[in-house]
């Protein structure tokens, strides 16, 4: 008998826990009907359902049953009676979710004597099975409004009311493509409110107007505000019949678009997939009602016209008489079917019928011949004659003579194989997803009282062994798993003593060929029925993919992609410890700032793939030199830093100098020709006089220098003299200073690319710099030292103000309107009045805040993230844009990523350039697109510039590119003359 209930007790602890991992929630009822236990995964024992509903019946926590009237009085009757009741269904204001509609089952409970004791049972949220209910039942509605009818405006007057009411919107009006004019025709509109009707000879051209931009763009369009959006066309029209937001749809037929169909309404919510989902199939198959009343009527309007144009029709036409057979056939008819005309005359359609289809369009057939409907549309499949099955689009109407009596019927199809093998093959797709979330844990285990394992479950058997085989009757920690990040096994143990869950928890097994399987784990304790702590049981899954990637992302941010050298943010790091390392222990050691002479030249002549191999020639001698506790750091183009640890006087450093010198001077063989180059060194001592990073490394920079003037190939240390380098950097930042004044900067547009319209979506505002002693002076030159002197925020603020003046100026001359994206400096992000200044340019010039978007780099977020983050999420409060540039080159963890108000990421060059050939590259690139689409943001690729390139991202769904491979660049007037040839350019 105990074991009996020791099982029993088992069972009912499992049922429970599968009742948290499960979207139901488990509850029962007093006598009274009162709530007295709710549990699930989705309820706190203590949280805000759990405090409304405990000791009160359903209908005293608020809500509306969903039938009877919206009264309680049934169900009251209903549980008086003490019977089952199962899916009642109720709607009520959820303090969590919101409004939300439930569905409840339960049954009563007795006890042995047979006294009522209450109730128990599920609930669960189906607020989204509704939501798709009714679409479904709004599809079907306007499917039965298209069939049976050849009545054009009327039928599509009844549509639109249909969606409207489902909806709660007031209008919806219908234009139509005029093919000879090139323009959209308005047609028909219904509208809630009759007290005015627009003028049916309103017109749009593509692009112009919200309908003339759905036409242009081929997609539906959302406007959740008419009053500010530049596209509207009658501003005054919105504000009258209080259209304040829109939704606007392309209508088609046979993948062409025929029409554009828009709803107005005081508010639009942002369309949800499944609305969208199902208004697009709606206007495919308005556009088919469309396109094929368009046909019968013109069909009736001339019979001789007909007779003359059917053989030669795109679209079979057969005329079948009284008696069902077939008495003419046109030559589509003949290549669909593969039977002759002569064949076709005398069968009738179940001759050639598919035979789960037959009894498809019999009934409609009887009504359209005794006139009860006009003309009938369907859908069934046809058998080929060499037997392979063909599914076909019909339509057919009835001639009749001047009394009225049939004289033969008109059947006209389409074959529609290839879009229903595509509905197919998305709705397996879709199966198939749903199985892969179903699988998404690799293991399920159980723990006893000693944390030994004592049960391994897997839907992979051939895991499952594997790890039955590795841990039962083992602890973690005395299997081949190890720890990694901050935690290890004490603090672990530490958890389970203490009876706490504990959650994605990441350990490691170390393979046999040297990489690692890593491992997310989830656990929780167990009690028995007494509260006696029995084990624990849990999840693993596992994560090698994301921790590779991680791990890949984080060595690239902190080293050099071509030497694998640490790079300038790792050499920060470095630096500052050895200044805290010298500080306490009184050590000294020296910043060696190497530049190469003469690589320019080289590089010019045996171009860039020439000067990264002499590059890493040069890194491999100076790994050969040094000692294995110095440090070698790349900045970028020939710029080396080394730093000489533990040194005692300066002769020492002046040695290892002299031996750089020497080796870097030795000839080189590249791409089979001799090379020559020579250094240039800069040397800073550690002192108290130089004891932050900056100031050590300006120095060595300043040393370098006058190294440079003093003939090249050649060391000197920093005596605090003031260098020529240093007054041509004066020179240049009083320059810079008057630059806004004397107009001397100017901003240069490159435009961003859709990858699968191939379109221009949107532009990036780059600042130039041209002074007439300097010439073109490079913003990599001339931006960093804006920054050092405080002269961002001006430079900045003229930025922006031009790029606005610009868009504003692109709208005025009727462009098809972009976003313009305008890199922030960290002067700009962190400076207390940006945000009440951005408001004020907007507002001055006239520009949307939808139509900017302000780019800022990982690095930035990082090196005050509270701030930064709290502008970033100010900004979008207004309805501008972020985008992160350069991404994957910073230290921005990937699950860092939803903490920030980002729309877009932009994938850093670097990762495209060796993409095609470096798998690693590859790799990483896939893994920030995946990781962007997964959470709803834009990807943009930067720095493409081949068609292999291309290909290989829009293989990966990347969603924008921006690159020379496109358009680099360019002047303002250049950028709209792009514009303009992408709009007058023909749609294929």
């Amino acid at each position: 008998m105990k074991d009996i209930e020791q099982t029993l007790r088992e069972c009912e602890e499992r049922f429970r826990d599968l009742v948290a991992f499960t979207s139901e929630y488990f509850w029962e009822q007093d006598e009274q009907f009162r709530f007295t236990m709710i549990t699930g995964s989705n309820v706190d024992s203590n949280g805000p359902r759990m405090k409304i509903m405990a000791g009160k019946t359903r209908w005293e926590i608020g809500g509306t049953p969903v039938g009877d009237g919206g009264s309680w009085e049934n169900h009251k009757h209903h549980l008086a009676a003490h019977k089952s009741f199962a899916d009642f269904r109720y709607s009520r204001r959820d303090p969590v979710a919101g409004p939300i509609t439930l569905s409840t089952s339960g049954k009563p409970v007795f006890d042995p004597q047979g006294n009522f004791m209450g109730y128990r049972g599920i609930t669960r949220d189906i607020t989204k099975v509704i939501r798709e209910e009714r679409l479904l039942e709004l599809s079907k509605k306007v499917h039965q409004i298209l069939t049976g009818t050849d009545d054009l405006k009327q039928t599509l007057q009844t549509a639109m009311q249909a969606i409207c009411n489902v909806e709660g919107w007031i209008a919806g009006q219908f234009w139509k493509v005029d093919a000879e004019r090139d323009v959209l025709q308005f047609e028909v509109g219904w509208y809630a409110q009759t007290l005015f009707l627009p003028e049916s000879r309103t017109v749009f051209s593509r692009g112009v107007g919200f309908a003339g931009w759905v036409w242009q763009n081929a997609q539906p369009l959302w406007i959740p505000d008419t009053s500010v959006d530049p596209r509207v066309f009658n501003p005054s029209l919105m504000k009258r019949m209080n259209w304040n937001a829109a939704f606007l749809m392309p209508v088609t037929s046979a993948g062409e678009i025929i029409g554009v169909l828009g709803f107005f309404a005081e508010k639009i919510h942002e369309p949800d997939p499944p609305l969208l989902q199902v208004m697009s199939l709606l206007g495919a198959e308005i556009g088919h009602f469309h396109q094929h009343s368009v046909m019968v009527a013109k069909l009736r309007e001339s019979e001789d016209l007909f007779h003359s144009t059917v053989d030669h029709a795109a679209i079979c036409i057969v005329h079948v008489g009284q008696d069902d057979r077939i008495t003419k056939a046109n030559q589509a008819t003949c290549a669909l079917l593969g039977y002759t005309e002569a064949e076709l005359i005398g069968m009738t359609f179940r001759n050639f019928t598919h035979p789960d289809d037959k009894e498809v369009t019999t009934a409609l057939r009887d009504q359209v011949w005794a006139g009860k409907i006009d003309f009938f549309r369907s859908e069934k499949r046809y058998l080929h004659k060499d037997g392979h099955a063909i599914w076909v689009s019909i339509s057919s109407s009835i001639k009749r003579d001047s009394a009225g009596n049939p004289k033969y019927a008109i059947v006209a199809f389409e074959d529609i194989t290839a879009r229903k093998q595509a509905e197919q093959a998305v709705q397996d797709s879709e199966e198939r997803f749903r199985s892969l979330i179903e699988l998404t844990s690799d293991g399920y285990w159980e723990k006893d009282t000693e944390y030994r394992f004592t049960r391994f479950d897997s839907k992979n058997e051939a895991l499952q062994q594997s790890l039955r085989d590795r841990f039962i009757g083992k602890r973690s920690w005395e299997t081949d798993m190890k720890m990694v990040d901050d935690l290890d096994w004490d603090r672990l143990k530490e958890a389970m003593d203490s009876r706490a869950s504990f959650r994605d928890i990441v350990s490691f097994t170390p393979l046999p060929d040297g990489s690692r399987r890593y491992t997310s784990i989830s656990g929780q304790p167990i009690f028995d029925a007494d509260g006696r702590f029995t084990g624990y049981r849990g999840l693993s899954r596992d994560v090698t993919p994301e921790k590779q990637a991680e791990e890949r992302i984080r060595h690239l941010a902190t080293h050099d992609r071509l030497t694998n050298l640490p790079n300038r943010e790792m050499l920060s790091q470095l630096m500052n410890r050895a200044i805290q390392t010298s500080r306490r222990y009184r050590r000294r050691f020296a910043v060696m700032f190497i530049d190469l002479d003469g690589f320019k030249q080289i590089n010019d002549t045996l171009g860039h793939k020439g000067g990264d191999e002499l590059l890493i020639e040069v890194t491999e001698r100076l790994q050969r030199i040094l000692r294995a506790s110095d440090v070698i750091a790349r900045l970028g183009g020939d710029e080396f830093v080394v730093l000489v640890h533990e040194i005692r006087e300066e002769n020492q450093v002046a040695v290892i100098a002299n031996h750089i010198l020497a080796s870097v001077r030795q000839p080189y063989l590249i791409q089979g020709k001799e090379c020559a180059v020579s250094a240039s060194i800069g040397i800073c001592i550690y002192s108290s006089k130089s004891q932050d990073e900056q100031t050590m490394m300006k120095h060595a920079d300043t040393a370098m220098y006058l190294a440079k003037e003093r003939g090249k190939n050649n060391y000197q240390f920093y005596t605090g003299d003031v260098s020529s380098e240093s007054i041509l950097r004066l020179e240049l930042e009083e320059r810079l200073r008057h630059a806004i004044a004397r107009n001397e900067l100017s901003l240069h547009y490159q435009a961003k690319v859709d990858f699968q319209t191939g379109g221009i979506t949107g532009v990036e505002a780059l600042l130039r710099w041209h002074n007439a002693e300097l010439g073109d002076v490079s913003p990599a030159k001339f931006i960093p030292i804006a920054e050092q002197r405080g002269l961002m925020i001006a430079i900045g603020k003229w930025v922006l103000q031009t790029a606005c003046a610009q868009l504003k100026t692109w709208q005025a001359q009727g462009l098809p309107p972009v976003c313009v994206a305008i890199n922030l400096s960290q002067s700009q992000i962190t400076d207390s009045g940006f945000i009440r200044e951005l408001e004020s340019i907007l507002k001055e010039i006239g520009i949307s805040p939808e139509f900017l978007e302000l780019e800022i780099t990982e690095n930035m977020i990082m090196s005050n993230t509270e701030l930064v983050v709290a502008r970033l999420a100010a900004l979008k409060q207004m309805g501008i844009r972020i985008a992160i540039a350069n991404f994957g080159t910073g230290y921005t963890s990937l699950a860092q990523l939803r903490n920030f108000s980002v729309d877009t990421i932009k994938v850093d060059k670097s990762f495209i350039h060796d993409m095609a050939s470096d798998r690693r590259d590859l790799a990483i690139t896939e893994a920030i697109i995946s990781l962007g689409r997964n959470m709803g943001l834009t990807v943009v690729a930067e720095g493409v510039e081949s068609a292999e390139q291309q290909a290989i991202l829009k293989q990966q769904s990347c969603d924008q590119m921006q690159g020379y491979f496109f358009s680099k660049p360019v002047a303002p007037d250049e950028f709209a003359a792009m514009l303009i040839r992408q709009q007058q350019a023909p749609r294929s």
